[in-house]
Order: structure tokens, then sequence, then C-alpha cells
């Protein structure tokens, strides 16, 4: 991972239930919020709910990437997340989706210090 990210630093979470509990505090009472391992699937597997689930989608990703080994945290202030609030579209191969920076909203999260549940571990040239 460290060569493929090109990564100088990780932040090890040590207590992930406490750092899930601290992003649900401070988010609204509202907002929805999960934290799980990813799961990683074939590009040929059929008939999978997956594409009618929006957590589901935002929580998996193509076998391919499974050497990741991937945990998302991810919360919605709306509806976003719920049962079919999901848009389909067939594209050809060569189709190119460039992101709409105003369907993106930035929303910073005060959790406070981490120094007792994470851990930074410079990466050296040796590793």
């Amino acid at each position: 991972m460290k060569d493929e990210f090109k990564a100088v630093a990780c932040v090890e979470i040590r207590e992930i239930k406490t750092f899930c509990d601290r992003i649900k505090a401070a988010l609204p009472a509202t907002a929805t919020f999960m934290g799980r391992k990813v799961d990683y699937y074939q590009e040929t597997d059929g008939g999978d709910p997956r594409w009618a689930l929006p957590e589901k989608i935002t929580l998996s990703k193509l076998k391919g990437y499974a050497w990741q080994n991937e945990y998302r945290f991810l919360f919605s202030l709306t509806d976003a997340l719920d049962f079919e609030k999901v848009q389909t579209l067939l594209v050809h191969d060569d189709h190119v989706r460039v992101a709409n920076p105003s369907e993106h909203q930035e929303h910073f999260l005060n959790v406070g210090s981490l120094r007792d549940i994470c851990r930074v571990h410079e990466i050296t040239a040796a590793l």
C-alpha cells in the first residue's frame, strides 16, 4: 500500500468503536452514520441488490481492490442513504463523467483530539 499510494505516513485507528462514537456525537442527531469494512465483489457477480442500496454502493468495490483491505466511515445529513435513493445510467466505456463540485458539500466534524485512540506511523524508505 505504501508504494501504491506513495504514502509518507499512515494513521492506525486503535479503537474504531470509540472513533465511531466521536463521529456520531459530532453529527446532527438526524444524520445517518456507518462505519464498516468494504465488501469486494467480482464484476461478473449478477443479481446483486447492491445497486438499490446506496450504503452498499458506498461500502463496496471491485475485487481487484481487495488488497486495500479498506474500512470506510460515511455519513449523510440527508436521506441520500435511504433505499433506492440512486440514479443509474448506462454509459459507454469511453464516457468520462467529471464530478460536479456543486453536488458535494464539505462538513467538518470536531471530534476532539484522537491521540488516545490513534497512532501515526511515519513510513521510512527501509519499510
